[in-house]
């Protein structure tokens, strides 16, 4: 235990669950004894804590105020903004204190998979010069912690006040393409310590800040003004139609999911809109029962076909039948950045870029019910009209079972049998998984031919989430073919430039060259074929063969990958 005594002196005392060794313990006595430096009580004291708060930041000491806590306010300026990967935000850092501030030791949290720092923290009031841990954008950025810990310059004591002040500049960028997404930059105010000029622990509050993230404007779904125009009544259809604007970007696909008010309308029937550019309609389904509506309409597989762009591009018409009174909602199911709810699907022209939702807005409809001008007996289910739940998708057929994995064999006669084989784990890339968190797993078989044989092995393997895989080879020169389901064939090395193991090797990343998805029937090309025999089937399903970009759901998104590949072939030896 270590108390600081003094008659006059009526600041809170400190426990300590560790005492300070006994050489820190005199010095500090004789000093504060010393007449001739009670003018420098305070300097003292800051020195003293200095390497207090040091050893805090080490994990050496925890501090326990005994008398009631003053507070410090923790704040960021803006508190709401917005980021690209190439344009940054800079949130200035404010403490709004009780008493005036001596240390300061703040921890700053972001998702790292989000947002990146993209320059090193500036410190704003000069007056706390002692820097005692600042973290570098590269610890930052590996671990989504910012940690800022300073001390009072001595001779500024008489300068620092019990008054807001903004102690710092972090400058963020996007570390995704996916657009709009929000992430939240957040006070640890567990880890935060923060100490008064008085010895007091002042006790931290905090208001975050939130980023949105790549948000891109204009393209909507919404929907038209109802025929007739409202009111509506009873039994008398009237249709609406769907609506999207791609805010003059080229898009070769809109998923549409679509809720209504089950007790007051009926969907009667879906029709597709001719000339929209849209040429098929992979799910026009809606269910009364539910009170769900599902619309996917894309540019189809013919060889010319075009990207579409514009707005007020009507996508489908609704006939809807009221039969309640009153008003009642159309409303489109939508989340920034959910790859499963309502999408319009940008053209894809990189096929390292994963593929993208641009849809950043929608709008509902309100649809008002009268009843009937004169009585009328109770209505029924008219005749004629279509059963109530629209047919679903026809059932995804059975996924291509994928080859189990088996040890690597051993090394073929051709290889030199003086080294040992050894075991490399080997990486791959998948196009449309190229998004922090995506689970990468793959049953794959992989050809490897050494150069100059005419005889390849086959062996079958499974990726990791991360997409690695454990080969056993001998060092060598070697070709490897990859072949996964769903996907072209993919070619590493030639007799030129093969892949080189060395002894001693373990690591082999071939990841910048992805392996492209399409080929739905292992056919070796992708086109029409595809498209209506593997795509169709399983659109709308959670298929994980036709699910390129691994979002849990078979829908345009992925389709953009298929399209992208239009015509490519698969590789080979």
């Amino acid at each position: 235990m270590v108390n600081k005594k003094n008659s006059s002196d009526h600041s809170p005392r400190f426990t300590m669950e560790k005492v300070i060794p006994q050489s820190w313990k005199e010095k500090a006595k004789q000093w504060l004894k010393n007449p001739q430096t009670r003018g420098l009580l305070t300097v003292a004291f800051l020195f003293f804590s200095t390497i207090i708060v040091v050893l805090m930041v080490q994990g050496t000491y925890r501090f326990f105020s005994k008398a009631a806590p003053d507070k410090v306010g923790l704040s960021f300026v803006p508190q709401t903004a917005s980021v690209t990967p190439t344009g940054p935000q800079q949130l200035k850092l404010w403490l709004t204190p009780t008493k005036a501030l001596g240390f300061i030791n703040v921890e700053v949290n972001f998702d790292k998979t989000l947002l990146k720092l993209n320059q090193a923290v500036s410190i704003l009031d000069t007056k706390y010069s002692q820097v005692i841990k600042l973290s570098t954008p590269d610890e930052a950025n590996a671990d989504g912690k910012i940690i800022i810990t300073l001390g009072l310059d001595p001779n500024q004591l008489n300068a620092v006040t019990a008054q807001a002040f903004a102690l710092a500049n972090l400058s963020f960028i996007a570390n995704t393409a996916n657009p709009n997404l929000t992430s939240n930059v957040t006070f640890n105010t567990t880890n935060a310590q923060l100490v008064a000029t008085d010895t007091a622990v002042l006790t931290p509050t905090a208001i975050n800040a939130i980023l949105s993230i790549n948000v891109t404007t204009g393209a909507k779904l919404y929907f038209s003004a109802p025929v007739p125009a409202n009111p509506q009544t009873i039994q008398q259809n009237f249709i609406i139609n769907v609506l999207a604007d791609t805010a003059n970007q080229d898009v070769i696909g809109v998923d549409a999911k679509i809720t209504f008010d089950k007790k007051k309308l009926q969907i009667v029937k879906i029709d597709a809109v001719a000339n929209n550019g849209f040429k098929s309609y992979p799910v026009k389904v809606f269910d009364n029962a539910t009170g769900v509506v599902q619309i996917s309409a894309n540019i189809g597989s013919g060889s010319g076909s075009l990207a579409v762009k514009g707005n007020n591009i009507a996508v489908v018409t609704l006939t809807v039948k009221p039969i309640l009174a009153g008003d009642a909602t159309l409303s489109y199911v939508f989340t920034a950045g959910d790859r499963n709810d309502s999408n319009i699907v940008l053209k894809l022209t990189d096929p390292t870029q994963d593929p993208v939702d641009i849809l950043a807005a929608v709008e509902s409809a309100t649809i008002n019910v009268q009843n009937l001008a004169s009585p009328s007996p109770s209505p029924s289910p008219s005749p004629g009209v279509s059963p109530s739940p629209s047919p679903s998708p026809s059932p995804s057929p059975g996924v291509s079972p994928s080859p189990s994995p088996s040890p690597s064999p051993s090394p073929s006669p051709g290889v030199s049998p003086s080294p040992s084989p050894q075991a490399i784990t080997v990486k791959f890339g998948l196009q449309g998984k190229s998004r922090s968190g995506v689970n990468r797993t793959k049953s794959l078989t992989l050809s490897y031919l050494p150069v100059g044989k005419t005889n390849s092995i086959e062996v079958y393997l499974t990726t990791n989430a991360s997409g690695e895989t454990v080969l056993n080879l001998l060092p060598g020169k070697y070709k490897f073919l990859v072949k996964i389901p769903g996907y072209l064939a993919r070619r590493f090395g030639s007799n030129a430039l093969p892949v080189v193991i060395n002894p001693g090797d373990s690591y082999l990343d071939l990841s910048s060259s992805l392996i492209l998805g399409g080929d739905l029937n292992n056919d070796k090309v992708i086109n029409e074929v595809d498209y209506a025999l593997g795509f169709l089937p399983k659109f709308g399903t959670t298929d994980a063969t036709a699910d390129f970009d691994a979002s849990g759901k078979v829908n345009n998104l992925d389709f953009s990958i298929m399209r992208l590949n239009w015509n490519l072939v698969s590789d080979k030896f």
